[in-house]
């Protein structure tokens, strides 16, 4: 932007505060207006945090030019652009943004396998083969046999689940299946504690809630009763209503599943 227009910029932005100014940037940059809503987020006292706002309000996040921004900026316009291309059917442009994230690469790998694993489930072996080569530094967690992709594969395909139950698990007897479902009820659980205060309260209670009142048209935080669900529901009530312990210890609840005959 010319110094004359950034000039009057920075005099209509005099005396408003940060969220006022982010919220005018994000408009422009709906709009189409990308350089004013830069020179916007400059009159900032946090002008990066701004920008990373503009990135994702930006309407084709598929021809950003990340070359234009430096650091962490431009790391996340890169995972933005690849989410973006990924979308758009254009894998191998995808990758080799995710290649260029820095340290978002782990983490934009994992989003667009995720996306092509869900909407195109035919070409999801092919695009984590090409991560593998392009991000050979993850290729423990990427390759298409590793712990983690089954992980990955499980929680895609149970996502939708809305009664959450170990009989949806492809196989019933499958410890990686009941720890999948025993994260999934944690963050569940932990969402519509933070829907209202009287949510809260009730799922704080002593015992198990009836979900059903305490939070309606919340019907996924139904369980079949399991010992392993039980504990993630405990562990994850005790976290987050008595800040005692780690929220993230329900994620491994095994059930102790009997031999079979």
């Amino acid at each position: 932007m010319r110094p004359l227009c950034a000039l009057l910029v920075s005099l209509g932005c005099a005396g408003r505060s940060d969220a006022e100014l982010t919220a005018e940037a994000r408009s422009a940059a709906r709009e189409g207006a990308p350089e004013r809503a830069m020179s916007v987020c400059e009159s900032t006292r946090d002008p990066e945090s701004c920008i990373s706002g503009v990135l994702h309000a930006l309407p084709n996040r598929a021809s950003l030019q990340c070359g234009l921004f430096a650091g962490d900026l431009a790391d996340e316009c890169e995972f933005l652009k690849a989410e973006a291309l990924v979308e758009l059917g254009s894998d191998a442009e995808a990758v080799a943004a995710c290649g260029q994230a820095g340290r978002f690469q782990s983490d934009c790998a994992e989003h667009i396998w995720k996306y092509v694993d869900r909407h195109r489930a035919d070409d999801a072996d092919a695009l984590l083969a090409a991560l593998v080569a392009a991000l050979p530094e993850h290729a423990h967690t990427l390759a298409p046999d590793s712990r983690a992709i089954a992980r990955k594969r499980l929680r895609v395909a149970l996502n939708d689940v809305v009664a959450i139950s170990p009989t949806t698990c492809p196989q019933p007897t499958d410890p990686l299946c009941d720890e999948v479902l025993a994260s999934m009820l944690r963050r569940r659980w932990i969402s519509a504690s933070r829907r209202s205060a009287s949510a809260r309260s009730a799922l704080c209670a002593e015992g198990f809630p009836d979900l059903a009142r305490v939070a309606p048209g919340w019907e996924g935080l139904a369980w079949d009763r399991s010992p392993s669900l039980d504990a993630a529901f405990l562990s994850a009530r005790e976290a987050a209503c008595t800040g005692k312990g780690d929220d993230r210890s329900a994620k491994g609840f095994g059930v102790q599943h009997a031999t079979p005959p």
